[in-house]
């Protein structure tokens, strides 16, 4: 995935073929992060810092996933992204994972899925939004995995995301707000 999907830490086995299953697959700009896990070797994942936010409350994260072409069925596919920052003395890289590690603090997790996936199709895009109030000053890193949605032993996996976009919901403007109070206690007194 590394040579494909640049500036994203991952877990490389050194059994996966970059790209290998995403031949024929109706990826949106020809390149994809493909999250083979699931059902085959526990969750793959992949993370990278996306910046500040400003104090900024809130910030979307905007998406295509899919099954691959090979899938050889209809797939229930499950999408994880969380929002981390970094306290302690934690040095991402690849084959690191921030989940659980020691100096990192979760803001936030969000999770998605989608049932019955043809093989080789789109279930996107998709847009959730991650609480990233708690983040101050410090750098966002933004992770995602893949997740098993149902119980149904090997219907899932196969599952690539493409099309990765953030960004960051303002809160209103005190001078806004005092805009809308006014605008109410106006036609308040009209009456």
């Amino acid at each position: 995935n590394g040579t494909d999907i640049t500036d994203w830490f991952d877990y490389d086995s050194g059994n996966f073929w970059e790209q290998a299953w995403l031949e024929g697959v109706d990826v949106p700009d020809g390149f994809a992060l493909a999250l083979a896990g699931g059902g085959f070797t526990g969750n793959p994942w992949a993370y990278q810092s996306i910046g500040v936010t400003d104090g900024q409350p809130l910030m979307t994260v905007t998406f295509d996933y899919g099954s691959f072409a090979d899938a050889g069925n209809n797939r229930d596919l499950g999408v994880t992204w969380s929002a981390y920052i970094i306290t302690g003395s934690f040095t991402p890289g690849q084959n690191v994972d921030i989940h659980n590690a020691l100096g990192v603090t979760l803001l936030d997790s969000v999770m998605t899925s989608s049932l019955g996936v043809l093989p080789g199709t789109n279930a996107g895009p998709t847009t959730l939004t991650l609480d990233v109030s708690a983040a101050g000053s410090n750098t966002v890193y933004l992770r995602v995995t893949n997740f098993t949605p149902t119980t149904t032993q090997g219907d899932n996996g196969y599952l690539w995301v493409d099309n990765v976009s953030v960004a960051v919901i303002p809160e209103p403007s005190a001078a806004l707000l005092l805009g809308a109070g006014a605008l109410v206690m106006a036609k308040r007194r009209k009456r």
